[in-house]
């Protein structure tokens, strides 16, 4: 008895020495790092990681280990597709993508379970669920519309319509590039320009024409982080309005007398659109003249249909005399890419009587005729000599002086 149970003992110790033995023959991972940029990282957006693995031993660089991971520390159904190769007997690194689909199952912190390297004498080693986790997190665009509509607007005059481009992802998104399609217009643009998680950023699009029309278009928005990479929207809009023409531009009165007046007409036209849809009817809401005592305009119609000409008076009466220049009429009306309409006026003021005569005042020379003075002028009056008109004088020279001395000798 005393001998089968000494038997029993020895065969005890020895397998209880031979397991502990073989489960020590197991490599071992003693390090476990996740790289970004060369850098011990453990966080990771979009890009490129490389992952490490130490182990305590020699190893069977002809196989590699298998990594998968998951959300969870229990069903690990995701394999790390890591491009690696052993750098020594005892480092294995390897190389991944996180992208916007990989991984599939979304942002959060991610466990990795390790299994299939082998020592150098191909003792397999046991499965483990490494302390060592990554957490990912990527950016993500949300857009409050996935078409822009201007509606109908008159032209000149759209009002824009705001686009909400949103972050709900843990990680900075960078728009690269925000293009439209002509005559379509964007304003608060960011380029090259990060839109923090969780927060938003708002971009207006307008429309610039004067054109009556129905317009089409494409916002193109690009974001290199994120597949796909190339974000489209239409756009829309339709300019309808009145179309105002004045003709002429200018008015130009010429010389009128003092005292007198001119009268010129302005020709207003309501342009039609080629689509009769997209014509209003014209609104000349008032009228203006930068001189009204000098220029002064005439009953004015108000409304103007699509088609329909119109004329428009204006006077000119000069009060001075001089060259009116730098005047206009202004007509504010609904044609909204031209609110504030102005036509330039010009004329001059001239007075052809001579001034009045000054009592006792006498110009000497053969033929003598009366000489004239009007404030701090003189005006000198003399007779044709030739047919042709020339006066045959080659100088006049004067001065008010009580002296009779000639002009040469003062």
């Amino acid at each position: 008895m005393k001998t089968r149970n000494l038997f029993l003992l020895i065969f005890a110790s020895f397998f209880t020495i031979y397991t502990l033995a073989s489960a020590q023959d197991k490599p071992l991972i003693v390090e476990h790092v996740f790289l970004v940029d060369g850098k011990i990282a453990q966080k990771a957006s979009i890009g490129n990681v490389t992952v490490e693995l130490k182990f305590d031993r020699n190893m069977n660089t002809d196989i590699d280990p298998e990594i998968h991971y998951s959300l969870t520390d229990t069903a690990f159904d995701l394999t790390l597709p890591a491009r690696g190769a052993w750098e020594s007997d005892t480092l294995w690194q390897g190389d991944f993508t996180i992208s916007s689909n990989l991984p599939s199952s979304g942002d959060g912190l991610y466990y990795f379970r390790i299994n299939g390297a082998a020592s150098a004498e191909d003792v397999e080693m046991d499965t483990v669920i490494s302390e060592t986790t990554l957490e990912i997190c990527r950016p993500e665009v949300v857009f409050d519309k996935t078409e822009i509509n201007l509606g109908r607007f008159v032209a000149g005059n759209a009002t824009p319509v705001p686009l909400r481009i949103s972050n709900p992802g843990c990680d900075s998104l960078i728009i690269e590039s925000m293009t439209i399609t002509e005559p379509f217009t964007l304003s608060n643009i960011i380029q090259n320009k990060a839109i923090h998680s969780a927060s938003s950023i708002i971009i207006n699009i307008g429309i610039n024409t004067e054109a009556r029309s129905f317009f089409e278009g494409t916002l193109t928005i690009t974001i290199p982080q994120l597949r796909p990479s190339i974000y489209t929207l239409p756009v829309s809009g339709t300019s309808h309005g009145a179309k105002i023409k004045i003709t002429p531009d200018t008015l130009n009165f010429g010389n009128i007398e003092i005292g007198g007046d001119s009268t010129q007409n302005l020709l207003i036209e309501n342009i039609p659109a080629a689509d009769p849809t997209l014509s209003d009817t014209l609104y000349i809401f008032s009228e203006s003249s930068s001189d009204p005592n000098v220029f002064s305009i005439g009953n004015v119609k108000r409304s103007v249909a699509p088609g329909e000409l119109i004329n428009l008076s204006v006077t000119f009466q000069p009060n001075k005399v001089m060259n009116y220049i730098g005047y206009f009429i202004r007509l504010q009306n609904s044609d909204a890419t031209r609110k504030d309409a102005k036509i330039t006026v010009r004329g001059r003021g001239i007075d052809s009587d001579p001034p009045p005569k000054i009592p006792g005042l006498s110009i000497n020379w053969t033929g003598t005729d009366s000489g004239y003075t009007n404030a701090d002028s003189i005006r000198i009056c003399w007779q044709k000599i030739t047919d042709a008109g020339a006066s045959g004088i080659a100088e006049i020279r004067w001065k008010i002086d009580t002296l009779a001395v000639a002009p040469d000798k003062v």
